[in-house]
């Protein structure tokens, strides 16, 4: 807010009402005939051309619709996206106009706020347009200084300065190109950046600014209009009906007009502004302190009786008309290379706002967007459900505890909401203006006596590329009111930035000021009734204001108070000014707490359905799961499935039975692969197939808990156990692959796409060095990883180069394993030995990949890495001051993640000082943050102790543990901790 000193005085006397008012409408650039009636919706216009030319046309300029004959039929605005030519005119989609061949169309020279409407598909390209790489290499902001409106013989001064780039990658310098018809630079020239404009007559008038990045060579163009008056051309002398402001929907106003004024003058929805010629009421852009309120007329009122008509006008915000728009919830997603609209590179909030503003409207065409005092944030994906643009960009800014207003000459800003301002700095945008008696005509303070409050809930999630949740709450206990509100989406930078902001959007709710020493007291309201025009002095920007010389109620000083003014109104009755002003007094607080919710509060009924838990195998004995009372353990030392049906009572003490049932296969017994499509899973009955496999052969087994009928084998040799790794696709089952090494011959695969019917093998995956390796025999497989959602996606790894140790990389396949290449991306890397176990969570299958990793010193030394994008971590659990890895043993299923909670991770690992060291099962809820915290599930033992070897996480509170001598194990979570039922 500017200083409103030197004003006060013209403020208290401002009691007059008449003012000038100019339709800023523009002048005919084309004019044509409808040669083709259109099939509605139409997104085009087929016409011959009268008058004018299609290279004066531009997109987003009204277009007025009349029959052959004059009759005004509607109007729409050209859209901006397909060709503008002499014979064909993109419109906006129209389906509510009768338009007919003979029509007469005629384009003008000003701008329709609107919408670029979405189209239907997901990949939401506003106004049908194509996308090129406005998302990776954006222009900049252009910003102007608004509309302006005068005499003759004002010089005119231009903004542009304000200008801002948008590309990450920008050095953040632009350029400025204005063009300006009949105009001449009085300061400046058509390059500078905040030029002054004079023109020698009166008329309406086109600026052009054309702001370009630097860097990138992106330009941006906007349309600013000036009206100019003179006494032969001289604008609607009016009188003030009322000037009304608030902080969501910017100023309005409503105005008498002296003349009748028909459509061809004042269209129906003109832009305008209300000026006067005398007085200054400041401004955030310099040369429009003169303008009372730029707007869109909304509504006309006409009146009459014996003495006379009158014609009435009411005008809204350029906020308020882009809360009109239409528009569909959208999403944004962080792509380094975008090729489509729903993807941004560099996604921030700021650049999310500018995205929705620019993209799917043409408000940044028209109107000067700033942003004051916003913290901006980086973050990975925005689901906006509202359903209009406004209504996103008011989602996006509140996220950082902004809001977006709109002041009285038309400027757009973003700000953060002063009431959750931190307190240390609030006195810097801090504003005094002195009331006295003679300002008064009454007032009414109000304060409430309780608080509102029980408890204020905050959630949100952390910026960045991995955004956790935070949750906070606000008070520590429970409150003494009964409302209990929440705000959710927030997006904080860390835990204690939600803490600070939870505890001072409760003070707002509670309408309370706690400050560091904890004193209390309630926040007031407060109605001023004032004489004079004092709605033009608040302009809702981020300046608090203070009062002087208005009394205390009850010994409570009003002058220790700052206010935020959330309402303003002035009515011109009778000639006289009045204003009512509504102010909301400060509040602050802080001590709120962490509300995460426990663990166990919200768990999944059941697993899901489509991702079942799964039979599980293990080398060198074989165990798993389906549900928690039907097992089938698959047993590698003598070729047996032995199958429960009781196994849940495990966790009231019962010791399970089990029926043992040899499968007659060649070779020892190694993997086993479920099919997720088994009629158990899908019906809830039936038989459950699955793949099984040797180091001899792989082959379909089918009902395995009835008739176990064995398929084709596929033949191969591999002398270990070990050596074999089993994982099918849980999208397509169809697919299943089996992964071994040859002794001297290397790495190999087998695939089938066809349910086992046939097994083809795989090329590319490097020759395997593992004989050259003195401290390691080649009995040890690489992990293997096959994308459960049926995408053709496997990754496994391999050594590449002979040595002690041999060096190891990863490799892919993105068809289904039928071939293989190396993966050349930073942070895939491997130290020196293979990566023994890899899986991604379903919920994050993109991005995030959890892997055991190892380095050779001694002895192999284990370790647990995370990659998320190209960033690599070790997340390995530290544990009475010795560091777990991934076990040699049981690589297939060393680490799992829950189906349900892509957090939710489980490591059966060693600590890794070789065979005899100690081994232990360890799980976090928060996987995915920089620091897991590790859980205990069973306590690290001897390796001779600790039979567990492999681990199955069904969801998020349920653990199956397998391993050596026929070991299992249920593992339920409840009340905080783990609970091992073991066999």
């Amino acid at each position: 807010m500017p200083d409103q000193s030197s004003n006060l005085t013209a403020l208290r006397g401002r009691h007059n009402g008449r003012v000038y008012v100019s339709v800023m409408t523009g002048s005919p650039v084309l004019t044509g005939m409808i040669s083709a009636t259109p099939t509605l919706p139409a997104l085009a216009l087929s016409y011959t051309l009268t008058s004018g030319s299609a290279a004066n046309v531009k997109a987003g300029m009204r277009v007025v619709i009349t029959s052959g004959a004059g009759a005004y039929k509607g109007s729409l605005s050209v859209r901006y996206a397909g060709s503008i030519t002499s014979s064909s005119l993109p419109v906006r989609e129209v389906a509510d106009l009768s338009i007919s061949t003979g029509d007469t169309i005629t384009v003008y020279d000003d701008f329709v706020l609107t919408d670029k409407l979405v189209s239907g598909d997901e990949h939401f390209a506003p106004d049908q347009a194509a996308y090129v790489d406005q998302n990776s290499d954006p222009a900049p902001v252009a910003v102007s200084g608004g509309w302006w409106a005068g005499w003759i013989g004002t010089d005119i001064p231009f903004v542009g300065s304000g200008s801002y780039t948008v590309d990450p990658d920008s050095g953040g310098t632009v350029t400025h190109l204005w063009t300006a018809p009949s105009g001449s630079f009085v300061v400046g020239s058509s390059t500078s950046a905040d030029p002054t404009i004079r023109y020698s007559a009166a008329g309406k008038y086109l600026i052009t600014h054309t702001v370009t990045d630097s860097s990138n060579g992106k330009s941006e163009t906007q349309y600013v209009r000036v009206r100019i008056h003179d006494a032969d051309d001289p604008p609607y002398d009016c009188v003030l009906s009322s000037v009304e402001g608030d902080v969501r929907g910017g100023f309005r106003t409503a105005f008498e007009v002296f003349e009748n004024a028909d459509l061809a003058a004042i269209p129906d929805g003109s832009p305008m502004i209300a000026w006067t010629d005398g007085d200054s009421y400041g401004s955030a852009t310099a040369g429009r302190s003169h303008i009372i309120c730029a707007g869109y007329l909304q509504r006309d009122q006409a009146r009459g009786d014996a003495d006379g008509d009158q014609l009435e006008f009411e005008v809204i915000s350029p906020l308020a008309r882009l809360a009109q728009l239409p528009g569909f919830s959208k999403v944004l997603i962080s792509e380094e290379s975008p090729d489509r609209w729903n993807e941004v590179r560099g996604l921030t909030v700021k650049r999310a706002i500018i995205q929705l503003l620019r993209h799917y409207t043409n408000a940044l065409h028209l109107f000067d967007l700033h942003f004051n005092g916003f913290a901006d944030a980086d973050y990975s994906a925005f689901y906006l459900q509202k359903s209009t643009p406004y209504e996103q960009v008011i989602e996006l800014a509140d996220s950082r505890d902004a809001r977006l207003t709109c002041d009285r000459a038309g400027r757009l800003e973003v700000a953060r909401r002063l009431e959750l301002t931190p307190l240390a700095d609030r006195a810097a945008i801090t504003t005094t203006i002195t009331l006295n008696a003679d300002d008064l005509i009454d007032y009414e303070v109000s304060r409430e006596h309780g608080r509102a409050l029980e408890t204020f809930r905050a959630r949100g999630f952390t910026a960045g590329s991995a955004n956790q949740p935070a949750f906070a709450r606000f008070p520590a206990s429970p409150g003494t009111g009964s409302a209990s509100p929440i705000s959710e989406r927030l997006i904080v930078d860390d835990a204690a930035d939600l803490l600070a902001r939870c505890a001072m959007r409760g003070a707002w709710e509670d309408r309370v000021y706690i400050d560091a020493n904890g004193l209390f007291r309630h926040a007031p309201e407060v109605r001023l009734t004032l004489f004079g025009g004092y709605a033009l002095l608040f302009q809702f920007y981020r300046e608090w204001m203070e009062l002087d010389g208005i009394t205390n109620l009850r010994g409570v000083d009003l002058s220790a108070f700052r206010f935020i003014p959330e309402r303003v109104s002035v009515d011109y009755a009778d000639g006289t000014a009045t204003t009512t002003l509504h102010l909301r007094a400060e509040t602050y607080a802080a001590g709120a707490v962490d509300d995460t919710p426990a663990a166990e509060v919200f768990p999944p009924s059941n697993p899901p359905i489509l991702y079942p838990p799964v039979v599980g195998v293990l080398p060198p004995e074989s165990g798993g799961g389906l549900g928690s009372g039907t097992l089938a353990v698959f047993d590698g030392t003598n070729g047996k499935v032995h199958i429960s049906t009781n196994f849940d009572r495990v966790v009231y003490g019962v010791t399970p039975t089990f029926t043992g049932s040899s499968l007659a296969l060649t070779g020892t017994l190694a993997a086993f692969a479920v099919r997720a499509d088994s009629l158990k899973y899908v019906t809830g009955s039936g038989a459950v197939n699955g793949y099984i496999a040797t180091t001899s052969q792989v082959r379909t087994i089918a009902d395995i808990f009835g008739a176990r009928t064995l398929g084709t084998a596929q033949a191969y040799t591999a002398t270990s156990m070990n050596q074999v790794q089993l994982q099918a696709e849980r999208g397509d089952p169809d697919n299943c692959i089996a992964l071994r090494y040859y002794d001297t011959g290397g790495a190999a695969a087998h695939k089938t796409s066809n349910g086992g019917s046939s097994w083809s093998a795989s090329s590319g995956l490097t020759t395997n060095y593992d004989t050259n390796f003195s401290n390691n025999t080649p009995n040890w497989v690489g992990g293997l990883y096959v994308d459960a959602r049926g995408n053709g996606y496997m990754l496994t790894a391999c050594h590449t180069a002979t040595g002690s140790p041999p060096g190891s990389a990863f490799y892919e396949s993105v068809n289904g394993g039928a071939t293989w290449a190396l993966v050349v991306r930073s942070g895939w890397t491997i130290d020196n030995y293979n990566a023994r176990c890899i899986t991604r969570p379903l919920q994050r299958p993109d991005d995030v990949l959890f892997f055991g990793n190892t380095e050779f010193i001694s002895f192999p030394r284990c370790r647990l890495y995370r990659v998320i994008g190209t960033t690599r971590t070790d997340m390995s659990p530290t544990i009475g001051g010795k560091i777990y890895g991934v076990t040699l043993s049981a690589a297939q299923r060393a680490i799992s993640v829950a189906d349900d909670d892509a957090n939710a991770v489980v490591l059966v690992g060693n600590d890794n000082t070789g065979a005899s060291g100690e081994f232990g099962v360890f799980q976090t809820f928060n996987g995915l943050d920089a620091a897991p915290t590790w859980n205990v599930v069973v306590t690290p033992a001897l390796y001779t102790a600790m039979k567990y070897r492999g681990a199955y996480y069904v969801n998020r509170t349920t653990i199956y543990l397998y391993g050596e001598g026929g070991a299992l194990a249920l593992c339920k979570y409840s009340g905080g901790s783990w609970t091992v039922y073991a066999t």
